[in-house]
């Protein structure tokens, strides 16, 4: 593995860190994903609303911000989904 594949990956492993960690603290200053801007949506998330896969936006959302099921469904549902 090159030098800078080892970076991105540890840049990602930081990130995904870093994204539980505000999960966390989103969740215990009781700030709802409704309250959260819809820019935060990854394109993944984005795309599987516009398909109308709602289940899939709301697994994708969970498994890139670690919240709850009813704050990935307020967040799919603040985007149009």
């Amino acid at each position: 593995m090159g030098e800078s594949e080892r970076e991105v990956r540890e840049l990602r492993t930081r990130v995904d860190k870093l994204e539980a960690r505000m999960s966390f603290l989103l969740r215990r200053m009781n700030i709802a994903a409704e309250d959260m801007p819809a820019w935060e949506a990854s394109p993944a998330v984005v795309d599987l609303v516009r398909k109308g896969d709602r289940s899939g936006a709301m697994r994708a959302y969970m498994d890139e911000t670690a919240c709850s099921l009813k704050d990935a469904k307020r967040f799919v549902e603040s985007l149009g989904g």
